[in-house]
């Protein structure tokens, strides 16, 4: 089996409900704690019970309105396979593919009969035989000539206005034939405007039906086109009677009605899927793209549809003549007899064929059925007997029509799914000169000889010859390594993945993850691409409900075991993993993650661990099998070794790695077996020494591959090469068979982060800047401190404008804390240092406390009091507290303000690194009481920063990420504090655009609590890559660049909240910055704008911020009122539709704003024309729902 190689050209590529228990006695919506903690809280757009609707009503949070619904997701899923937004929607296309073949194209397999008729009718008044069959070509040849128009015009219109002047124009053109009575005038109908309609439903029939599946793709189109085969059975029976009973024009004019019928009903049903990979294919402008005539495979593949298209419609034309000529048999009764065989076969075989190429290969059975047909014609050729030609029947009939079942599933293996449409286009051009001229020349033939074995020799050499250039094709693809069309394996490019990236890596943390791998692969992944993406955890809960397919560049399995993930994740969930892979994803799993991403496992047969049996992913196609090597034990080292690994040189000989073999860590992995015959999977590395169970004399084994699964890619790995030596206790008294593991491992710790970046790399992530080698020797074991890519935490600097602040603010913590200077409060430990000028004793974290989120916060945080003044830069070098005083004292003198007192960061604690501003405050209620209003807390970066949900990540550099109390009151009934959310986002964007020059910057809010911002053209979107790279026009792509987050604890007479907000300053990556904004605005305006740093921004925020607080406090009672004019124009969301997958059935609505009581989400419903229905309407708490408004979709989360 041909190998393929994954990373070719890679590059960086409305139920209504609510809870009375959680609404706080003075402020509706917010979420109430147990009375001891007297806390409230909410954290915008995350926590809650679900989405509430009011339709007609004003909102009540005291009222219970509903009951829990699941909601019906509009994704695309996978099922065995099949990709699909309902699966009876996609039963319904297959269906209307059915009754378009067997109406319009099944036309072909009884024109024979209309043909006899037309003989006899037209022949008396001097007409030659290839001319009456010229009508026939006429049809054939538009039905697939008329395809270069057809595609464009399904490109410019959609696939309902071709579908629909398929119908009509078909059905016309069989109607105005029955009232024709020369033979132009059959020409134009029965021939043009037949073969024109044909030509625009069987495009659709053709390119719809394999968006919708992928494993069953060549079963699926084996059932749309057996309809011509059934209704060739059928028609051969019921057109004769017809025509004997009611004559030829009436036999017309019935087949016009049932033709009108059955395409009507497909033009209904039949629509592509509205989330696939790329778009539907009827929305692509690469039609025609003559790139792919460049490539010699499909060049082939021209050649060998051209012979079909000779040679094809021969049989079933003159069958009938045949019969009645040398057998002789009545044409109309034993000569329709044998074409309903033919068509008989003909249906089952194009079923069969479809199975068949699904598990063989479209391009290997295509070559034998080309040959077998062909050999079918030497049984015609002397056939004598009635017997004979039904056998000649039966066999052409099965094997004549594997052209139309495998053309989709060839053409997408040769020129990929992006370009189906050019490639099916071209290939049904290339029928048009044979379908055209077939009959003609088969007709003069027989006229020149008079006999009709030349005729059916000149039809045998087409299929031999399209026969043999197959089995040539099968020769090429092998030697230049392309993939045989085996669905869901397809040649995977990473040149078609693009160099810009979503901006997550999501591991996963669900129940049966090893402690161990977690930490292992948390932190080999920061370390190697923190730099540009946000690594996060994920459990299954977060999997299931979050939306996080669109920003996730790579999703992570580590090691541990692997029947809880198919407890927690069997269903939904594996649907959500292989849809986001399928349509381009990437999923790297390790150990146990392996197991869980292949077809079968088997693991530790015969013991107490055995583990067998299947799994849903199935990325990788196979069984792996394990442990590899003995004694495994779950949560334990006694099976840890240090295996040697060998590289797949063709995969790694460019990147100079220095080396091919490496060796690495190993604890209960697997190996895939007989990975090299499954195509779409590439070996990367092999187990270099096979154990003695493993059974002797085999090969050696593929300890990790690399799987194609549609567009996307799923990277296995049996050993852990994520695990870094210099972390590893060489005193572990588990490690079992080899006690010197870790002096091993350390001999190779630099080749082991060599190999992964180069791994990583190739699966298109951006890579963060090489660290410098690891200087170790056997006997020099580094001891277990920070882990690797996770920064230690620095001590915190606290400051203030005046001293006088921070002397009182250094009485207040002090009565806080106890004799030795600690404040032990509930999440975190802070030791007071009154000096900077002394030595800071600063905590070195255990090994037990190294896990990302959990151990960091255990280590106690160094607050240095500078009561003299800000530190001097030298001790902070990422941010000059002094500077920013500076600033935020000029900023607050351009403030045209009646009010005379500023208060927002009037005090300030900084570290360079820290665990969680947001949690440092949060979470530790006692301190937060003591600090004053309008207090910030920023930091460089967050080990363990906290956002929406149960996210937490390591922020990347150049993320200005501030938390501040903020003091707001209860009474102030005007100004609910739901809307601070909204305050604060609209606070940063205006603190930017506010500013003379600085006005066009395209900064944008999405609702409730994102920051978002134009993708510069320099610096593309993922989806705007994609649309370039399929033809279509640019345009602007929103992408994230901040978010807010808020939590509230009631506290007396106010809510005490927790601002968090985190903005990119200055890092292009992930998305882009608001510094690349302006940059891109003085490129192209000719403008020159100074750029932020850290300190200037914060200092605008807070202003801003400070200022529309008070005036949303103030205000003359009119609350948020007096910001939506300005709020509006920043937002992306006015008249926008979508749509509220909370009801069954859906239901579509349009965005009309935010209801100025609760913060609410107005929306009304809008019927199929977009035009509001008066009365329904329908609003929104932002907490309980996951919003893709980009998308058009809200849905409530689980």
């Amino acid at each position: 089996m041909a190998k393929f190689n994954p990373f070719k050209a890679s590059q960086d590529t409305k139920t209504a409900h609510s809870n009375a228990s959680t609404v706080q006695d003075k402020e509706k919506g917010y979420h109430k704690r147990p009375s001891s903690s007297r806390r409230s809280s909410y954290e915008s757009a995350t926590q809650g019970n679900g989405v509430v609707l009011a339709k007609n009503e004003r909102y009540d949070a005291t009222h219970d309105h509903g009951h829990h619904s699941r909601p019906a997701s509009v994704n695309a899923t996978f099922e065995d396979g099949i990709v699909m937004e309902s699966g009876f929607r996609g039963y319904l296309v297959v269906f209307g593919g059915f009754l378009i073949i067997m109406a319009a194209i099944g036309y072909v397999s009884i024109y024979g009969i209309f043909q006899a008729q037309y003989n006899d009718i037209y022949g008396a008044r001097g007409q030659s035989q290839s001319s009456i069959s010229f009508v026939g070509s006429l049809a054939v040849g538009f039905q697939f000539g008329f395809t270069i128009i057809a595609g464009p015009v399904m490109n410019r219109f959609g696939h309902k206005v071709i579908l629909w002047s398929g119908t009509i124009i078909g059905s016309l053109g069989l109607l105005l034939a029955s009232w024709c009575t020369q033979m132009w005038q059959l020409y134009l109908t029965q021939g043009v405007m037949f073969g024109i309609g044909a030509s625009l439903l069987n495009l659709a029939a053709t390119a719809i039906p394999p968006l919708w599946y992928d494993k069953h793709r060549g079963l699926a189109m084996g059932i749309c086109f057996c309809g011509a085969g059934i209704g060739g059975l059928a028609f051969g029976f019921i057109i004769p009677a017809l025509i004997n009973g009611v004559g030829i024009y009436w036999t017309l004019r019935i087949y016009a009605i049932f033709h009108f019928v059955c395409t009507a009903f497909a033009s209904i049903v039949m629509r592509a899927p509205r989330q696939l990979s790329g778009p539907p294919i009827a929305a692509r402008k690469d039609v025609i793209n003559l790139a792919i005539l460049k490539d010699p495979g499909f060049m082939l593949w021209f050649v060998a549809a051209a012979l079909f298209g000779f040679a094809y419609v021969v049989p079933f034309t003159y069958i009938p003549s045949f019969a009645k000529d040398i057998v002789g048999l009545d044409p109309n009764v034993q000569g329709g007899q044998l074409l309903s065989i033919m068509s008989a076969a003909n249906a089952i075989g194009r079923v069969l064929i479809g199975i068949a190429g699904d598990k063989v290969g479209a391009i290997r059975i295509a070559a034998v059925t080309y040959m077998l047909a062909g050999a079918s014609c030497f049984i015609w050729m002397f056939a004598t007997t009635h017997g004979a030609l039904i056998g000649f029947s039966v066999m052409y009939g099965f094997f004549s029509g594997s052209f139309f079942t495998l053309v989709a599933s060839i053409t997408a293996n040769i020129v990929g799914l992006s370009h189906l449409g050019s490639g099916l286009t071209v290939i049904f051009l290339t029928n048009t000169p044979g379908n055209l001229f077939t009959l003609p020349i088969a007709g003069k033939i027989f006229e020149s000889t008079q006999d009709y074995k030349a005729m059916i020799g000149y039809t045998a050499s087409m299929y031999l010859a399209g026969g043999m250039i197959l089995f040539f094709l099968m020769f090429y693809n092998h030697y230049t390594k392309r993939v045989d069309a085996v669905p869901g394996r397809r040649t995977f490019d990473f040149s078609t993945h693009i160099p810009y990236s979503p901006m997550n890596i999501l591991v996963y943390s669900g129940e049966g993850i090893s402690r161990t791998s977690l930490i292992h692969t948390v932190n080999s992944l920061r370390s190697l691409v923190g730099q540009h993406y946000d690594v996060m955890k994920i459990d299954d809960k977060g999997l299931l409900t979050e939306p996080w397919e669109e920003s996730t560049s790579l999703l992570v399995f580590p090691g541990g075991r692997d029947l809880p993930f198919v407890r927690d994740l069997s269903g939904p969930a594996n649907d959500k993993i292989k849809s986001y892979v399928h349509s381009g994803g990437r999923f790297f799993g390790i150990c146990a993650g392996a197991y869980y991403a292949s077809d079968r496992i088997t693991f530790e047969p015969g013991t107490p661990l055995e583990v067998q049996g299947s799994r849903e992913l199935g990325f990788f196609q196979g069984l792996c099998r394990g442990a590899v090597y003995p004694g495994f034990v779950y949560e334990s080292e006694s099976g840890a070794r240090a295996v040697e690994l060998c590289l797949n040189k063709d995969i790694f000989a460019q990147d100079q790695l220095g080396f091919e073999e490496t060796t690495v860590y190993f604890n209960g992995g697997g190996y895939f077996v007989d990975a090299e015959r499954y195509p779409g999977t590439q070996v990367l590395a092999w187990y270099k020494h096979s154990p003695s169970q493993i059974e002797a004399g085999s090969a050696i084994k593929a300890a990790m591959v690399a799987c194609q699964y549609g567009q996307g890619l799923a990277l296995l790995t049996g050993v852990h090469p994520e695990y870094d030596a210099t972390h590893l206790d060489a005193r572990n008294p588990d490690y079992g068979p080899e006690p010197n593991i870790v002096t091993r491992l350390l001999e190779k710790e630099n080749e082991r982060r060599t190999f992964l970046r180069s791994v990583l790399t190739k699966m298109g992530l951006k890579m963060s800047q090489p660290e410098p080698a690891v200087a170790v020797s056997p006997s020099v074991i580094l001891p277990p401190g920070a882990i690797q890519g996770i920064p230690a935490v620095t001590p915190l600097f606290l400051a203030s404008l005046q001293p006088s602040l921070t002397n009182t603010l250094t009485s207040t913590l002090m009565r806080q804390a106890n004799a030795d200077h600690d404040i032990q409060e509930v999440n975190d430990t802070f030791h007071l240092v009154a000096s900077p000028q002394h030595p800071i004793p600063v905590h070195t974290p255990t090994v037990n406390e190294t896990e990302e989120g959990e151990g960091e916060e255990k280590v106690t945080k160094n607050i240095v009091i500078c009561q003299a003044g800000p530190p001097s830069p030298a001790q902070t070098p990422e941010f000059d507290m002094g500077a920013f005083f500076q600033h935020l004292q000029h900023v607050r003198q351009l403030v045209h303000d009646p009010f005379s007192s500023f208060r927002f960061g009037n005090s300030l604690m900084y570290g360079q690194v820290v665990t969680s501003t947001q949690t440092m405050l949060d979470k530790n209620f006692g301190l937060c009481q003591q600090l004053p209003d309008g207090f910030v807390c920023n930091a460089t970066i967050q080990v363990s920063g906290r956002g929406r949900g149960r996210n937490s990540w390591i922020s990347p550099p150049g993320c200005l990420q501030f938390s501040m109390v903020l003091r707001h009151p209860v009474q102030a009934t005007h100004a609910s504090a739901v809307f601070v959310q909204y305050l604060v986002a609209l606070a940063v964007v205006e603190s930017v655009c506010s500013l003379p020059g600085y006005e066009d910057l395209p900064l944008r809010l999405k609702w409730p609590n994102d920051i978002y911002a134009e993708a510069p053209l320099d610096h593309p979107s993922q989806a705007e890559v994609a649309r370039a790279s399929n033809g279509q026009p640019a345009g602007p792509k929103m992408i994230k660049i901040g978010g807010v987050l808020v939590n509230s604890n009631f506290s007396g007479s106010e809510f005490l909240l927790v601002i968090g907000c985190g903005v990119n300053a200055t890092n292009p990556n992930p998305t882009t910055s608001i510094n690349h904004l302006i940059r891109y605005h003085n490129n192209t305006t000719g403008r020159n704008l100074d750029v932020f740093s850290q300190e200037t921004l914060l200092a605008h925020i807070l202003v801003k911020l400070e200022e529309f607080h008070k005036r949303f406090l103030g205000g003359n009672g009119r609350g948020f009122a007096q910001f939506e004019e300005m709020y509006y124009k920043r937002w992306l969301h006015s008249d926008a539709m979508v749509t509220l997958t909370t009801m069954t059935p859906h239901k579509r609505v349009r965005i009309q704003g935010v209801t100025l009581d609760y913060g609410l989400l107005k929306t009304v419903a809008v019927d199929e024309q977009g035009r509001d229905i008066v009365g329904e309407e329908y609003r929104l708490q932002p907490d309980g729902n996951s919003f893709d408004m980009l998308k058009g979709l809200i849905s409530l989360k689980a």
